[in-house]
Protein backbone atom coordinates (compact mmCIF):
# COMPACT_ATOMS: atom_id res chain seq x y z
CA UNK A 1 0.00 0.00 0.00
CA UNK A 2 2.81 2.57 -0.07
CA UNK A 3 3.99 4.56 -2.89
CA UNK A 4 7.01 3.17 -4.69
CA UNK A 5 8.68 6.35 -4.07
CA UNK A 6 8.38 6.18 -0.58
CA UNK A 7 9.33 2.92 -0.39
CA UNK A 8 12.92 3.56 -2.34
CA UNK A 9 13.14 6.32 0.33
CA UNK A 10 12.99 3.68 3.19
CA UNK A 11 15.36 1.93 1.16
CA UNK A 12 17.67 4.41 1.09
CA UNK A 13 17.52 5.52 4.29
CA UNK A 14 18.40 1.67 5.76
CA UNK A 15 21.01 1.46 3.36
CA UNK A 16 22.46 4.67 5.19
CA UNK A 17 22.52 2.75 8.70
CA UNK A 18 19.12 4.55 9.59
CA UNK A 19 17.30 2.19 11.75
CA UNK A 20 15.58 4.33 14.21
CA UNK A 21 11.61 3.85 13.42
CA UNK A 22 11.18 7.54 14.01
CA UNK A 23 14.27 9.06 12.20
CA UNK A 24 12.88 6.73 9.43
CA UNK A 25 9.43 8.48 9.90
CA UNK A 26 11.19 11.93 10.26
CA UNK A 27 12.93 11.83 6.82
CA UNK A 28 10.18 10.37 4.86
CA UNK A 29 7.87 13.47 5.93
CA UNK A 30 10.20 15.72 4.88
CA UNK A 31 10.24 13.62 1.54
CA UNK A 32 7.20 13.69 0.59
CA UNK A 33 6.54 16.76 2.03
CA UNK A 34 9.38 18.78 0.35
CA UNK A 35 10.19 16.79 -2.72
CA UNK A 36 7.42 14.57 -3.51
CA UNK A 37 4.27 17.17 -3.76
CA UNK A 38 4.27 21.52 -4.07
CA UNK A 39 3.83 22.58 -0.42
CA UNK A 40 -0.45 23.41 -1.21
CA UNK A 41 -0.08 19.66 -3.04
CA UNK A 42 1.15 17.68 0.22
CA UNK A 43 -2.02 14.39 0.72
CA UNK A 44 -3.15 14.33 4.04
CA UNK A 45 -1.45 12.44 6.86
CA UNK A 46 -3.99 10.10 7.26
CA UNK A 47 -2.93 8.96 3.77
CA UNK A 48 -0.97 5.35 4.36
CA UNK A 49 0.10 5.74 1.17
CA UNK A 50 2.75 8.85 1.65
CA UNK A 51 2.96 8.59 5.57
CA UNK A 52 2.74 4.80 6.73
CA UNK A 53 2.61 4.22 10.23
CA UNK A 54 5.14 3.67 12.82
CA UNK A 55 4.26 -0.29 12.82
CA UNK A 56 4.43 -0.11 9.03
CA UNK A 57 8.22 1.51 8.96
CA UNK A 58 9.24 -0.84 11.24
CA UNK A 59 8.08 -3.77 9.70
CA UNK A 60 9.12 -2.27 6.36
CA UNK A 61 12.82 -1.69 7.99
CA UNK A 62 13.15 -5.22 8.88
CA UNK A 63 12.50 -6.50 5.56
CA UNK A 64 14.84 -4.43 4.15
CA UNK A 65 17.53 -5.41 6.44
CA UNK A 66 16.89 -8.63 6.15
CA UNK A 67 17.17 -8.36 2.11
CA UNK A 68 20.37 -6.11 2.62
CA UNK A 69 21.96 -8.82 4.84
CA UNK A 70 20.82 -12.12 2.96
CA UNK A 71 20.80 -15.00 4.93
CA UNK A 72 23.02 -13.83 7.85
CA UNK A 73 23.68 -15.98 10.83
CA UNK A 74 21.90 -14.58 13.99
CA UNK A 75 22.19 -15.46 17.67
CA UNK A 76 19.11 -15.24 19.79
CA UNK A 77 20.35 -14.58 23.32
CA UNK A 78 17.03 -14.16 24.78
CA UNK A 79 16.22 -17.66 23.37
CA UNK A 80 18.82 -19.44 24.40
CA UNK A 81 20.88 -17.54 27.53
CA UNK A 82 23.42 -20.43 28.79
CA UNK A 83 24.41 -22.05 25.55
CA UNK A 84 25.53 -20.37 22.15
CA UNK A 85 23.60 -21.54 19.41
CA UNK A 86 23.95 -20.31 15.58
CA UNK A 87 20.44 -20.35 13.60
CA UNK A 88 20.07 -19.36 9.83
CA UNK A 89 16.87 -16.62 9.56
CA UNK A 90 15.37 -20.34 8.17
CA UNK A 91 15.56 -20.94 12.28
CA UNK A 92 18.27 -24.25 11.30
CA UNK A 93 20.62 -24.79 14.05
CA UNK A 94 23.86 -25.04 12.59
CA UNK A 95 26.44 -27.63 13.45
CA UNK A 96 29.68 -25.69 11.64
CA UNK A 97 32.27 -25.78 14.59
CA UNK A 98 33.80 -22.37 15.20
CA UNK A 99 37.04 -20.72 16.86
CA UNK A 100 36.63 -17.51 18.13
CA UNK A 101 39.89 -15.70 19.33
CA UNK A 102 39.65 -12.51 21.44
CA UNK A 103 42.52 -10.57 21.48
CA UNK A 104 42.53 -6.75 22.65
CA UNK A 105 43.20 -4.11 20.50
CA UNK A 106 46.83 -2.11 20.08
CA UNK A 107 47.77 0.17 21.68
CA UNK A 108 48.67 3.43 20.06
CA UNK A 109 52.48 3.69 19.42
CA UNK A 110 52.88 0.05 19.96
CA UNK A 111 54.04 -2.68 17.71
Amino acid sequence: RLHPRVLDKIRELVSQGIHQVYAVRKQLRKFVERELFKPDEVPERHNLSFFPTVNDIKNHIHEIQRSLNGDAVSYDSEAIPATLQWTSDSGNVLTESLTVTLASAPEEGGP
